[in-house]
């Protein structure tokens, strides 16, 4: 068995829609949380133990950018899938799909 890791990203800010257009396109539920370490976020766990979390890459209270790396998107998509059939799948919807200005940003498998 694989884990895969995607990120995507998100240039607009408005995390509660894009929460929204994700809930009808990848039909999941999320549920809203508070971090100390990485502020607020939406986490999801999908039909196939898939788990997504949906959060600001810049957090505010400790001036801190979750992934550096991507500074030009504001809000970050993560995805474990234990497979990458299950990360394709999710892939082609998202990027198919009317949500906003999504990037696959990186993809990891071990």
């Amino acid at each position: 068995m694989v884990a895969v890791y995607d990120i995507y990203g998100f240039h607009s800010g408005e995390i509660d829609a894009i929460a929204k257009k994700l809930e009808d396109v990848l039909g999941i539920v999320w549920v809203a949380h508070d971090s100390s370490f990485i502020g607020d976020y939406y986490k999801s766990e999908g039909l196939f133990n898939e788990v997504l979390k949906l959060q600001f890459n810049y957090f505010e209270l400790e001036q801190d950018w979750m992934e550096p790396e991507f500074k030009q998107y504001s809000v970050l998509l993560y995805i474990n899938t234990s497979s990458i059939d299950q990360s394709n799948k999710i892939e082609k919807i998202l990027l198919t799909s009317s949500t906003n200005d999504i990037s696959l940003l990186k993809r990891k498998m071990l």
